[in-house]
């Protein structure tokens, strides 16, 4: 975000969540976060982005 940012671009809103993730020391226990991102996330992505659009007004 702050690269975004140092760039003049501006950012009116953040959405992370968790994942399935294998980097190295991790894919030695086969994994963390299995069966993400899961249906809640899916969902809180959709509010996000519902919320961004109703923050911004409809486009072009």
């Amino acid at each position: 975000m702050r690269l975004l940012e140092q760039k003049n671009f501006e950012v009116i809103g953040t959405f992370s969540c968790r994942a399935f993730d294998t980097w190295l020391p991790f894919k030695l226990v086969g994994g963390i976060n299995k069966g993400r991102p899961n249906a809640t996330d899916l969902e809180a992505a959709r509010t996000f982005a519902e919320d961004l659009r109703t923050r911004i007004g409809p486009t072009s």
